[in-house]
């Protein structure tokens, strides 16, 4: 397209054609990951949100995991089959995971249930599973979500407009200042509404909102609407808010 005089555009026979190919480049963010190694071959990933140490068990693959070594530079934890009973670190990527899911899982863990069809190993993961959760849930300073990756982003805007330091620990929230009770508080005090997100969306790069082939061709109020719908979830934080306990 040409812009010539009297502020005409021209719109030429030949023009490029929109396709996906080697000639059309786009930016794409990727977040960081732990490469886990196991005899020399890659058997996962898990994300890089949290520090692991020396001898933590991690669980990967449906198996227990000894962490022997880990490589800050390449971004590799070298681990081993592990026979140890200790409590094993739970790590996916759960914000990814559908929101009913993680709903089910919760419900799951608070009540302590084990289906009928699990098998042996099954049952032990679970039963570890369970006590990961309880660690978590008496924890002054870790709020459990679960509650999909909507309702986490809702959440951690609002914590983020308070500047209140935070880091994402899977299945919830980690604060490093205040406690849970007080987090608490300030959700069920933030004078919030659609407006206040509008604006933290409106300062996001344009190119980290466009996830669909024809975004880029959307203006700038109608993609952040639909990045609005996509990403964030005010109802169902509101009735998160509405079983927490003070």
């Amino acid at each position: 397209m040409t812009n010539i005089e009297h502020l005409y555009i021209h719109i030429p026979f030949c023009s490029e054609k929109i396709a996906e190919n080697f000639h059309f480049y786009s930016v794409f963010h990727t977040p960081e990951t732990w490469s886990i190694i196991a005899n020399g071959n890659k058997i996962g990933e898990l994300p890089l949100l949290l520090f692991y140490k020396e001898n933590d068990q991690i669980l990967l693959a449906g198996k227990r995991w000894n962490i022997t070594y880990i490589d800050l530079d390449s971004k590799q934890i070298i681990v081993q089959p592990s026979l140890n009973k200790q409590l094993a670190i739970f790590e996916s990527e759960t914000w990814n995971t559908s929101k009913y899911i993680q709903i089910k899982m919760r419900e799951i863990c608070q009540n302590k249930i084990i289906p009928a069809y699990v098998n042996d190993r099954g049952i032990k993961m679970l039963t570890q599973a369970f006590k990961f959760y309880d660690q978590i849930n008496i924890s002054d300073n870790i709020l459990i979500l679960c509650k999909g990756g909507e309702v986490c982003n809702t959440i951690k805007a609002i914590f983020e407009s308070e500047k209140i330091a935070l880091q994402d620990f899977e299945i919830g929230l980690k604060f490093a200042d205040i406690t849970k009770l007080e987090a608490i508080r300030i959700l069920k005090d933030f004078d919030y509404s659609k407006e206040f997100f509008m604006d933290i969306i409106n300062d996001i790069d344009r190119t980290i909102k466009i996830s669909r082939k024809y975004d880029y061709i959307l203006p700038d109020n109608l993609l952040d609407r639909m990045y609005f719908n996509s990403h964030f979830d005010v109802d169902g934080m509101i009735d998160y808010l509405s079983d927490l306990d003070m």
